[in-house]
């Protein structure tokens, strides 16, 4: 892992960023370790997590009011996404040169060589990443041309969120880029789905991340409109057996195998030390019957 605050060093090996906050650093460990374990040219780049509550800029921003889809907002320190302005910091961590692929903690390499994106043809794009609606971009991968990023400031961005001169939404979008940006294959952020085209799988869905399960959830949750304008959503998800306030099982057996059969190989080979899992399950930020599902796992 490394301080986010560290400047760009000479060299100038394409990089993989993975950041992420405290609460989710096992996701960031096992992310990394899945995309090192299945590229054939690690000698081409590195992969780094960045934590982002090791940010000094980051740190100015959380648990103030800022603009968020227009509404004045505390951008909480315990948000489980707390780490999402840190999308923006590599080309600066670069000094401007090379290339970044920034991605979240729960977004993993399916077997693929991540190289196959960090070398492919970009064209005159600074940027390549999936639209998420029209005309806006899913920010949760995004392959970045450091040396045609360079009016990516980081701290003149935090100072523009704390003086409500740009909002949130449109920054995590890039509704306001003027930067050339190009289309990403869907293959390499996929939402939730996992098929023999995945290359990076993506669990966006929060409340059934697979290592989560039973805990209570800990994200900000958008308030239930109640049915019919009368009816409470969360007495309906009580009647069908959900608890709307904790993490539920995935719904794909397959995903859920397949991350902790990761992570029982990392842990096996000690790229992952069993004592961070152990620490993880105390600090409730890993389900508290992790150590069960690994051991159903074959690697």
């Amino acid at each position: 892992m490394t301080n986010i605050d560290q400047k760009g060093s000479a060299d100038m090996k394409h990089r993989v960023y993975i950041h992420t906050n405290r609460k989710q650093i096992l996701g960031a460990m096992v992310s990394k370790y899945t995309i090192e374990r299945y590229s054939r040219h690690l000698d081409k780049f590195d992969v780094e997590i960045l934590v982002a509550e090791d940010n000094l800029d980051i740190q100015r921003v959380l648990n103030q009011t800022i603009l968020i889809e227009g509404k004045e907002t505390v951008y909480a320190a315990e948000d489980l996404q707390s780490f999402t302005l840190a999308r923006f910091l590599p080309p600066s961590l670069m000094a401007y040169q090379g290339r970044a692929l920034v991605i979240d903690p729960d977004v993993f390499s399916t077997y693929a060589d991540v190289w196959d994106l960090l070398g492919s043809d970009m064209g005159e794009n600074a940027i390549l990443m999936k639209e998420h609606k029209q005309g806006q971009w899913a920010t949760s991968v995004m392959l970045l041309d450091n040396a045609r990023l360079t009016h990516w400031r980081f701290s003149a961005l935090i100072n523009d969120l704390l003086s409500n001169k740009i909002d949130y939404r449109d920054q995590m979008t890039l509704k306001n880029e003027s930067a050339s940006i190009g289309n990403l294959s869907a293959s390499w952020n996929s939402y939730d789905e996992l098929c023999s085209e995945t290359k990076m799988l993506h669990n966006t869905m929060r409340i059934t991340q697979p290592w989560k399960t039973g805990l209570p959830v800990d994200f900000r949750q958008k308030k239930m409109r109640p049915l019919w304008g009368i009816v409470p959503r969360e007495w309906i998800h009580y009647l069908l057996g959900r608890n709307p306030y904790r993490y539920r099982q995935h719904p794909d057996p397959r995903q859920v195998a397949f991350f902790f059969t990761q992570l029982k190989s990392a842990l096996q080979s000690n790229a992952i030390p069993t004592h961070i899992l152990e620490n993880e399950i105390a600090l409730k930020h890993v389900r508290p019957d992790a150590f069960k599902v690994l051991r159903s796992m074959t690697c």
